[in-house]
């Protein structure tokens, strides 16, 4: 996993559209149901850490 869309593809496997037409928040959105996914044990942890990380870098560059 290396890019966004690849977090987005993770998320689609589980019926979750984070698309709001807003970045920040679609960044934000996709934090929170990462986070549900893991709590729910869903997902791997290097899913997770992966997609954090992703996520994390491009809310630093926005």
């Amino acid at each position: 996993m290396k890019t966004y869309h690849d977090v987005q593809k993770l998320l689609l496997r589980f019926g979750i559209y984070t698309y709001m037409g807003d970045r920040d928040a679609e960044l934000e959105l996709s934090l929170i149901e990462l986070k549900a996914l893991r709590h729910e044990g869903v997902l791997t942890d290097d899913e997770y850490y992966q997609s954090l990380r992703i996520i994390l870098h491009e809310k630093s560059t926005n």
